[in-house]
């Protein structure tokens, strides 16, 4: 009887799973790569009005513009890949021909797999502006750029002629919602840093978002993602090593989420009695220092 995998057309099929599409994914990596330094480049070398209107003293300093540009390429990020992780796990749960395990569905796979590529080209220069500047990012940012870029890539380039994998990436993935709002943070206090109001809104909207995605859905995806490696080794489809891997990964990853999640609640709640007539700490941005954690 023949499998389910030979009634998908020869093209899909060869799109998807052989060697030379790896040309083509590598493609949209470095496309993206090299767009993301232009305009990470083209921000941390734009001119800025001069403090107060003295001339010669710049508003910004240069790392200041590259935190700023940082965070800009970042958010751009995170939407795309927001998008591109919501559309393929609604399709995965709720879509025409759910998941078998057989790789049913190259089309949805090819589409997801563009997000992932996306999500590469990202990690490549978050890794090398991590290591550049370790000194400031340290090394929890080294350690989250590695791990995902690694991560990603593997599932880009490895995957096998089913899309289980290409789940165990969605759900990751899909955590980078409430990284929107952990850069509207950022990008509200370089532009509009009078607005106070509009901070603590998102600061109220960031520890909701970072609770709902990253504890509440995020525990279940992990749940649900430890299970379908531990089955796919049993199956052999997937090697010991790997599946070691990915089970230690995913569980550390729920437990600091909720350590993420404890700091920037308390961030939150210290930050608001500092701007809003509470007493200070003497210490500034507490919330600045708890989101320093979060990615």
């Amino acid at each position: 009887m023949p499998s389910e995998e030979a009634n998908v057309p020869f093209e899909l099929r060869l799109l998807a799973y052989t060697p030379p599409e790896n040309a083509g994914r590598l493609g949209v990596v470095l496309s993206f790569f090299f767009a993301n330094l232009l305009l990470w480049l083209a921000l941390q070398n734009r001119p800025t009005p001069s403090k107060g209107g003295v001339e010669g003293e710049a508003s910004q300093t240069t790392l200041e513009k590259s935190v700023f540009a940082t965070r800009f390429v970042s958010q751009i990020h995170a939407i795309v890949v927001t998008y591109g992780s919501s559309r393929y796990l609604y399709d995965f749960h709720f879509g025409a021909g759910p998941w078998d395990g057989t790789g049913t569905r190259p089309i949805e796979n090819q589409i997801f797999e563009f997000y992932i590529g996306f999500s590469v080209a990202f990690f490549i220069g978050d890794f090398i502006l991590c290591t550049v500047l370790y000194d400031m990012y340290g090394k929890t940012f080294l350690f989250h750029a590695v791990v995902a870029l690694f991560g990603f890539m593997w599932g880009l380039l490895n995957r096998q002629p089913n899309d289980e994998q290409l789940f165990w990436i969605a759900g990751p993935m899909h955590w980078e919602t409430s990284t929107i709002f952990l850069n509207n943070m950022f990008l509200f206090r370089d532009l509009c840093p009078s607005w106070r109001w509009l901070q603590a809104i998102n600061g109220f909207t960031l520890v909701v978002v970072f609770g709902i995605v990253r504890l509440v859905i995020g525990w279940h995806s992990c749940y649900t993602i430890i299970l379908q490696v531990l089955k796919s080794h049993a199956s052999g489809r997937v090697s010991g090593f790997i599946a070691g891997l990915i089970v230690m990964a995913v569980g550390l990853m729920a437990v600091v989420n909720l350590m993420w999640f404890v700091a920037l609640g308390f961030g939150f709640v210290k930050n608001m009695r500092k701007h809003f007539g509470g007493k200070s700490d003497g210490k500034v941005g507490s919330e600045n220092q708890s989101s320093k954690k979060v990615q």
